[in-house]
Order: C-alpha cells, then sequence, then structure tokens
C-alpha cells in the first residue's frame, strides 16, 4: 500500500527541506492537526467547539482538550468527553495514519510484515492499513511475539515514543531532563521520555511510565507535540536589537526572510513579548504607543519601527522596555519620572478589597510582620460603611481588624476584613500620607468609594497532595464563610480534617487513593461571604509516592501553663489516636530541674483538631495542684527539656524519628478571662457574654445586667458553653425568663464571676454596652433538609406552611443542577410544611446501592402565606445508583474471544462464569442459530475490565458455538434479569441488543 503525497512529517526528511511559507505557514500547520477525515489539502480545524459536561473549565487539561475537538484529534460523546478513559494503541494509530495522510506523505508499505493480530483479514481494514504505514515509518514496532496489540490501553512510556517518532523531536542537548522516576521506564523508552520532557510537552516531575495514558492526557501531550513540530518549521530569531535613539529595532532570523512577509505572521508564529507580557495581553494603549510596523526587510534582517516613546514610556509605568521576539531580546532604557499615587481601590469579593498604587510601596509602611501578623499599620487606613448598618454589625468592617497582603510588586495591597466582618454596600476608603515607596517617597493621602455587590461564587482555584500529611487541599479563589458540604475522591465521600474556621480559603481531608495515583476530587457546598454557593467542582491530583525520610519534630511551643505541643512534620503511625499517643509517650522524657518528672505525671494527647496524627499535646502535672504545680518556690516560669528517644516512632510511611532534644521556658498563666464581645443570641431569648478562653461560672450574681439603666435579674438557667456564658434573664421579676426586648443593655463583670481552667478569676469589668433591636431577630421562613427511608427520596420541612412554590421543582437544585426530570414532588401532609421530594428511576449513577454516597440539596424562593422568601439554604442528601448500564457493542476477537462494552464501568465478580450463566445472561445469535450450551456443556474464561466483559470460549462441548460464531451476522441481546451489576452494583439493562463486530 502507498499514501500518495508530498513531504511528511519532519522526523523522515533531512531539516535542509523544510521550508519557509511565508504568511501561511502557522494557518497550514494548525490546519493539518489530526482529524477524522484526510484530504489533500491537510486536515481542516472541526466545527466540533462544545462545551463538556465532565470537563471542569479549571482542570489542566481543559483547553488542550477543547484544541484537540476543535481539531478533529478526537471525539466526544455528546456532551460528555469521559476524560478519563484510556486511549487504546489501535485509537492512536488510525489517528496518526490520518494525519500523515493529510500531511500528503508517499509511504511504501508493499514489503512491510503485518501485525500477527492485526492480519489483512482484520475486521477494520482502516487500521490495518494503518497499522503497516506506522511500523514502516518506525513508529509502531510490535511485541516480540509480532502483535500489535490494537485494543490495549496505551502506556504513557509507549506514548512517548509515538510522539518522538511521529512529530520528529528531537533531543536538545542544552536541555536537562529532570524526571525523577525515569529508572522505572523500560530502558528503550527512557531517552523517549527524556526528549519529552526537553521539549515540554510534559511538565511533571514524575512522569510514571507504566500507567496508561487518558483521553485528557492524550489530548495535551498531543497538543503539545503539535505545537513543537509547528514551531521547528519556523525560522529561529537569533537577536533583536534597538537603535540608539531607541524608535527601530532590528530582528536577524536563521533563515533569508521574504520581503512581503507580514507584521501578522511575526505576531502569529512568535512569542512576542512587552516587559515579559505577551502581544495577546497588552493593553490597548500600549499597542497604540507601540505601534509596531515593519520598515525593511533585508535577507535574514527585518526591521520595526515604532514612536512617541513619550506615549509608550508612560503607558508602561516604567523606566524601560524590552522587547522580546522568538526568545530573543534587547532592552531600551528611558528616563521616567513617577509621582507616587494610589490608582485605585475596588473590592474583589465580599471579604476582599484590593488597593492599586502606581509603583512598589515600601511593605513596613502599611503591614505589621508581613507573613505572621499581617495586620494593617495603625492610623494609615480608614474603611468605613455608608451608611453604617444597624441591623448587621459584620458589615461595618473596621480597618483595625483586617488583614493586609502585598503582591510580590509592590503595587497591589489587597485587603482581608478580619473576623465574621464583610463588604456588601457602598464604603468610604482613606490613605494616610505616611504610605512610602521602596525609594522613601511619600503618596499623598488618597479617598475614595467603591461598592460591593458579590455575585460570583467561589470557585476551585488548586487542589494539592502533601505527602507528609497525606492530605488533600483544596484552595478556593476567595474566603468561605461556609465549608465544602460535599467532598468525595475517587466518587467516594470523604470527611474534611476539622479546624476550618470562615474566612478560611483551604480546606483539607484525609487521602484515600492509592500512592502513584491520578485521583479525582469532587466538592459542592462551599459558600462565601455574600451567601454565593460554590461552582461545582470536579478535578484531580496525583497522589505522590510515600516518604523514605526519618521523622522530624518541626515545632515545640507552650500553649498552656502546663501544656507544650509537638508537632512533627509527617503524621505519626496508629491504628487508632491512642496507639499515635502511646508511642509518643513512650519515646518521650520530660526534665524540670534536672530530674526526670515521672510519667505517672505526663501525659500525651493528640490535637483533636489535627486528624492528621502530627500535632500532640504533653501536660505536665508534676504531681500537685492545681495543673501546673510544677512551678516551685514562687516562680512563674520555669525551663523544661524535652526529649524523645532515637528510634521509637515511627511515621505513617515506616521511617523513625531520631534524637530530639529541646528546652522550653514555661511560663505560668496568672491572667483572669477577659470579656471579648457582648449581644445578643441568634434568636433574641439571651445576652451572651464571650470571654477571651473557656470559663466556669463562679458566681452568676457578679454579673450585673441592666436595660436602658435598670436592673434586671439574670435567672438561675443561665449557662456557660466553652467560652459564652448565655445570660436569661427576668426584666419583670417575676421569675419567668423574658426574651430581649428593644434597647440599650450594659453589662458589669464583677470580680470572680468566672475563672479559667488554671482557676485564675476575671477581674472587674466594666463598660461593656450593645443596643438591640428586635428587628434584628425577625422570624424568617427556614427551611431543614433530611433523607427518607426510600432510597434517592428527600424531605424539606420549611418552618411554617408555604405556598404551592415548595412543589417548583425549579426552586430546588441537586449538586448545583436542576432536579432531573420526572423529579416527583408532594406535600406531604395537609400542613404543607414538609415537602417529599422522589428522585426518579434511571437519574442517578454515582453511590453504591443500599451505601449510597452525599449530595447537596438546595432550595430556594420558595414563599410562605405571608410573602416572606425562603433563606436559601443547602444540605447534604444521601443518593444511590439507580441507572442501568446499557450494552454498547460488541466485537468477535480471534475465533472465541466476545467483548462486550457497556457504558458504565462493571463490577468485577459479576461476570458469569460458565456456559449456562453465559446463555442466561446474553441471546447470543449468529445468522437464525441462537446459543445454546447443549448437554455436554463447554467451558468459559471471562472477566471485567472497567467497562468491559471480556468472554473467551475455551472449549465449546457440544454447544453450537462454532455455528454461531461462523455465521455472516451475530448479534447479542442482554436478557431480562442479567446478573452482571455496574460497579454500584446495580443491574445492567435487559432487551439491548446490538451486531458483534468481527
Amino acid at each position: 500500500m502507498q499514501l500518495q503525497g508530498g513531504n511528511f512529517l519532519m522526523a523522515y526528511q533531512p531539516k535542509s527541506y523544510r521550508k519557509f511559507l511565508a504568511g501561511t505557514v502557522t494557518t497550514a500547520l494548525v490546519a493539518s492537526a489530526v482529524a477524522p477525515v484526510a484530504g489533500a489539502e491537510g486536515l481542516q480545524a472541526q466545527d466540533n467547539h462544545t462545551t463538556f459536561s465532565d470537563v471542569n473549565p479549571a482542570d489542566v487539561h481543559a483547553p488542550n482538550i477543547q484544541k484537540a475537538v476543535d481539531l478533529g484529534l478526537v471525539n466526544g460523546y455528546g456532551d460528555e468527553f469521559r476524560p478519563y478513559n484510556n486511549v487504546t494503541r489501535g485509537q492512536v494509530a488510525l489517528i496518526l495514519s490520518r494525519w500523515i495522510e493529510s500531511e500528503g506523505t508517499t509511504v511504501d508499505t508493499s514489503d512491510t510484515e503485518e501485525f500477527a493480530d492485526v492480519p489483512s483479514s482484520y475486521y477494520d481494514e482502516e487500521l490495518y492499513e494503518a497499522s503497516l504505514v506506522l511500523r514502516e515509518l518506525g513508529i509502531f514496532t510490535g511485541t516480540e511475539e509480532n502483535n500489535f496489540n490494537p485494543n490495549s490501553p496505551i502506556s504513557r512510556q509507549a506514548m512517548a515514543k509515538v510522539l518522538v517518532e511521529a512529530f520528529g523531536l528531537e533531543d536538545l542537548e542544552d536541555v536537562d531532563a529532570t524526571v525523577t522516576d525515569i529508572e522505572d521506564a523500560q530502558e528503550w523508552a527512557q531517552d523517549y521520555i527524556n526528549i519529552l520532557v526537553e521539549n515540554g510537552v510534559t511538565v511533571v516531575d514524575e512522569y510514571r511510565p507504566l500507567e496508561y495514558v487518558t483521553r485528557a492526557q492524550f489530548s495535551t501531550f498531543a497538543i503539545r507535540a503539535l505545537t513543537v513540530y509547528e514551531e521547528s518549521l519556523l525560522p529561529a530569531v537569533t537577536s533583536v536589537e534597538f537603535n540608539a535613539e531607541g524608535d527601530m529595532f532590528t530582528v536577524e532570523f536563521d533563515e533569508e526572510i521574504p520581503e512581503d512577509v507580514t507584521l501578522e505572521w511575526v505576531l502569529e508564529n512568535y512569542d512576542v513579548e512587552v516587559n515579559g507580557t505577551p502581544v495577546s495581553e497588552i493593553p490597548e494603549e500600549v499597542l497604540e504607543a507601540l505601534a509596531l510596523e515593519i520598515s525593511n526587510v533585508d535577507g535574514m534582517t527585518v526591521t520595526f519601527s515604532h514612536t512617541d516613546l513619550d506615549d509608550l514610556s508612560d503607558a508602561l509605568g516604567g523606566e524601560s522596555v524590552e522587547l522580546s521576539v522568538g526568545g530573543a531580546s534587547d532592552v531600551y532604557t528611558f528616563e521616567v519620572i513617577v509621582e507616587p499615587m494610589v490608582e485605585s481601590v475596588m473590592a474583589v469579593n465580599a471579604k476582599q478589597v484590593v488597593v492599586n498604587f502606581n509603583t512598589a510601596v515600601d511593605e513596613d509602611t502599611v503591614i505589621v510582620d508581613a507573613g505572621t501578623d499581617n495586620s494593617l499599620v495603625a492610623d494609615t487606613f480608614s474603611i468605613s460603611r455608608v451608611p453604617a448598618s444597624a441591623t448587621t454589625p459584620a458589615l461595618n468592617v473596621d480597618a483595625d481588624n483586617a488583614t493586609g497582603v502585598l503582591s510580590e510588586d509592590g503595587k497591589t495591597l489587597t485587603i482581608t476584613a478580619g473576623g465574621a466582618e464583610y463588604f456588601d454596600g457602598t464604603y468610604s476608603l482613606t490613605v494616610a500620607d505616611t504610605v512610602e515607596t521602596v525609594s522613601g517617597d511619600e503618596f499623598p493621602a488618597f479617598s475614595s468609594t467603591f461598592t460591593v455587590d458579590d455575585t460570583t461564587a467561589p470557585t476551585v482555584s488548586s487542589v494539592d497532595y502533601e505527602v507528609a500529611t497525606n492530605t488533600v487541599t483544596v484552595t478556593y479563589s476567595e474566603p468561605l464563610e461556609a465549608a465544602p458540604t460535599t467532598v468525595r475522591q475517587n466518587g467516594q465521600p470523604v470527611s474534611l480534617i476539622a479546624g476550618f474556621t470562615p474566612g478560611d480559603t483551604e480546606v483539607s481531608f484525609l487521602n484515600t487513593a492509592t500512592s502513584g495515583t491520578t485521583s479525582t476530587v469532587y466538592t459542592a457546598g462551599a459558600v462565601d461571604y455574600n451567601g454565593n454557593n460554590q461552582t461545582l467542582f470536579n478535578g484531580n491530583v496525583f497522589i505522590d509516592q510515600a516518604s523514605t525520610e526519618a521523622l522530624t519534630v518541626t515545632s515545640l511551643a507552650q500553649v498552656d501553663s502546663n501544656v507544650a505541643r509537638l508537632v512533627f512534620d509527617k503524621a505519626v503511625a496508629g491504628a487508632t489516636a491512642n496507639d499515635a499517643e502511646a508511642a509518643v509517650a513512650a519515646a518521650l522524657s520530660v526534665i524540670e530541674d534536672g530530674n526526670v518528672i515521672d510519667d505517672l505525671d505526663i501525659s500525651v494527647t493528640r490535637v483533636a483538631t489535627d486528624t492528621t496524627n502530627r500535632s500532640f499535646d504533653v501536660s505536665i502535672n508534676a504531681g500537685a495542684a492545681p495543673a501546673y504545680g510544677f512551678y516551685d518556690n514562687g516562680s512563674t516560669t520555669e525551663d523544661v527539656t524535652f526529649l524523645l528517644a532515637d528510634g521509637e516512632i515511627e511515621d505513617i510511611f515506616g521511617n523513625e524519628n531520631g534524637v530530639f532534644n529541646r528546652t522550653v521556658t514555661m511560663t505560668q498563666d496568672l491572667t483572669g478571662p477577659e470579656v471579648v464581645s457582648i449581644g445578643a443570641s441568634t434568636d433574641g431569648t439571651t445576652l451572651d457574654v464571650t470571654f477571651d478562653e473557656d470559663v466556669t461560672i463562679e458566681d452568676l450574681s457578679a454579673f450585673v445586667v441592666r436595660q436602658d439603666g435598670v436592673n434586671i435579674d439574670v435567672l438561675a438557667s443561665s449557662s456557660v458553653d466553652d467560652n459564652v456564658v448565655s445570660l436569661v434573664l427576668d426584666p419583670d421579676s417575676d421569675t419567668v425568663a423574658d426574651d430581649l426586648t428593644d434597647g440599650t443593655y450594659s453589662v458589669r463583670v464583677e470580680e470572680g464571676a468566672v475563672a479559667d481552667v488554671h482557676t485564675n478569676e476575671n477581674e472587674l469589668i466594666t463598660g461593656l454596652t450593645f443596643t438591640y433591636s428586635e428587628d434584628d431577630v425577625a422570624s424568617p421562613l427556614t427551611a431543614t433538609i433530611a433523607d427518607e427511608a426510600a432510597a434517592n427520596t428527600f424531605s424539606v420541612t420549611f418552618s411554617e406552611e408555604v405556598t404551592n412554590s415548595g412543589l417548583n421543582a425549579a426552586n430546588y437544585t441537586l449538586d448545583g443542577a436542576a432536579l432531573p426530570a420526572g423529579t416527583d414532588i408532594y406535600f406531604a401532609t395537609a400542613a404543607r410544611e414538609e415537602v417529599i421530594i422522589e428522585l426518579p428511576e434511571d437519574s442517578v449513577n454515582i453511590g453504591v446501592v443500599g451505601t449510597g454516597t452525599t449530595a447537596v440539596l438546595g432550595v430556594k424562593n420558595v414563599v410562605d402565606l405571608d410573602g416572606d422568601v425562603v433563606s436559601e439554604f443547602y444540605d447534604t442528601v444521601t443518593i444511590e445508583d439507580n441507572t442501568s448500564s446499557d450494552l454498547l457493542s460488541a466485537s468477535l476477537v480471534g475465533n472465541n474471544t466476545l467483548v462486550f462494552t457497556f457504558d458504565e464501568a462493571l463490577e468485577e465478580g459479576t461476570e458469569p462464569t460458565d456456559f449456562d450463566e453465559l446463555v442466561e445472561d446474553f441471546t447470543i445469535t449468529g445468522g437464525s442459530t441462537v446459543l445454546d450450551e447443549g448437554t455436554n456443556t463447554g467451558t468459559i474464561a471471562s472477566s471485567i475490565d472497567g467497562n468491559q466483559l471480556v468472554v473467551t470460549v475455551t472449549s465449546e462441548g457440544d454447544s453450537n458455538w462454532s455455528t454461531v460464531r461462523s455465521a455472516n451476522t451475530i448479534t447479542v441481546l442482554t436478557n431480562d434479569g442479567i446478573t452482571i451489576q455496574d460497579d454500584n452494583e446495580y443491574e445492567v439493562s435487559g432487551g439491548v441488543q446490538v451486531t458483534v463486530s468481527k
């Protein structure tokens, strides 16, 4: 066989034949990307642009997936791309052979040996011809048994060889390959992998050569390799040079350039940057000031001119312009005088506002203790809401409570509102004239207003794995008020590690996936400070190999009078927290005044909020009361030495600890509790006094409360919960508790009212006041969500009777999407306060049957009889698979192997094990003959691999298998009651018929 045409890929012709096609080279090359249909003019970009429901725009592969589809490289499955399905060797062969043909290549395969498993009689003639072409060109060479294995997934090491040979990628001597697991690859593949790294086709540190290539990975591999191939056809830029006046520069190439070359061709085919910014991202005013045009072409040199250096200087706001073309660059410096000023202020979300300066700021003039405290320098910034909110104090953002982070270039200050405070409405912001540039010049005082109406949902910006703690961390685009309610790894629910506090941008969970694999991560339900529910996230993270470094202590510090905290660099081994605590305690010795404190007076407790098993509190009782009795002779400080014996503790990877010896000066806690704030409980029933530490009530009568100056009795039913004392009030002196009423409340806390855990009592606290309005605790319409007993059935209970809006499916979402069509919604009782939601059959395809997995149900826009709208609410529910898997296709491989392909992964162990089960599950018909196991039943071997069932007839006995398989047409029908299940243990569909391909 021959493919007729002109030249082929650059791997198969000397560099001297590479032609420079001025003005058309990029268009031709892009159009020649691998597509399903070839032609003499090259492959054309397909009109395939679509949005796939299972491709997250934040996925690192998403842009290349879209490019590959647009160019016809790969196709989707309706609105799905199935990015994590594997690519087979046969699929890759077809793609490359079609591209080779589109390039106009002549490949003589008349003497090429065919593969044993892809003979001339192979059912797919196109794949047969493709296998010959790729064998002749050395792209695929086959196994020692002369097999091509077209249905096998292609490994990453095999893909490296295919890409290098097909696209002519070269070993770059001046670039180092940095793959850390290159020794895991077979020797023949190592050079190919290194070449991929050198050319930027892969950018990972660990290549994982033995893993299979997914559709998403293949898209990125191919697009990057194609880009390198295209660039290899272009003449290289050897230098860029400005003239003395800076109004012209020359670009020299390594080949002669046609005189009719255009500026557009240069911009399309070479990376052109101004001060490190690509031309495509440069603001319009900079491009206008640059005013590029070609003034002369002379052999290998092209001269460009630009005008108005003053305008260019103003537009860039710098002292020089660096122009880079194709990797070569030159710098022109001009005199610039920049008057320091604040350029703008704007909110980026409900929690953060940015202040932009026109030149770098001296960090010490805006932030206190950057990287640790991050508070704003006092009296430098002022923020006030216009008007101030009387009902929602959290909206009255105070600069004194805020923190700041300065950008690397020193020109952007991001201010984050402190604590529970957030932005919503109009605010004024002033900047004092005490802010200075890095050179010591002062910025003039600045004042402006900004308005915040945050309607942008938080998104996931990254997912990272930390090997030391075996945790996965999900980072969001903005601070969150509420953590995600549903998190899944590889489709299974995981619990977040305790410790999230409002204002955090990160949440973490313990990894459940195998080391050395890529796992999927799904999150939903996170809420920002303006109530926006997060955009649903589907992404992935690679789980690194286990650590081999010794276990070490990263910090030791006092956290209480008698408590020091040990923090290790990795999780301590132990089947339970008690096991880990025991391991640390056994290795630990505590020494005070030269004496080892008895083990009975030392207790080790894992820090409950650190479920990674890295942090442990060491409590020293020293046989005395109170608990800090080791402070002796009137001393309030003691030097205490903590010693860990060598090799007594193991981390989760089996690495032992080394010797640890450190002395900490412990200081006795002699400070009584202080009041942080006072206010009403959320329901207006109690007056809450919040202290700076956990307390116990010593004398309830020591709380003196007045409303508008009048004493109010504090009832004995008052209580304490950690650091919050809830005072139940009786304004009528009748021993009956009343809710708070409008007025100004003052609280006086007499000495000894409360004590902390070290028996330190409070001193007299006065001056505590707040104004209360019953409007602050209006009774809005609220909802609660719960699972019902029946699978995929939920209840939404409202705080009062609602209108028929409660039956409107549009007012509910499941995992952020509309409820499935056919969902049944009805009131549970005539009281119309409880709504039942039943998902229809064939609507859920995750969650093991009987166990299920979590999802996020949302409710909004439901109205009660008074016209009150329910507060938007989300909570988790349990869903389980009720979607049957369908048989998509079947093929006969050789004479005795049937491959059944389904649209979902199958449950191993549910495959048929003998002829009887095979014919019970499937009606297999050849011509007019239905497969019958006979009386002397033959034998089969079957296995499940992902979404494929492979059945091989190992002995046909006296069945009629030979007659069935020999028929021109074979059909397969799944029978009702088929025993095969998907991997969520839901039966596959009966009554589906396909024609077997041979």
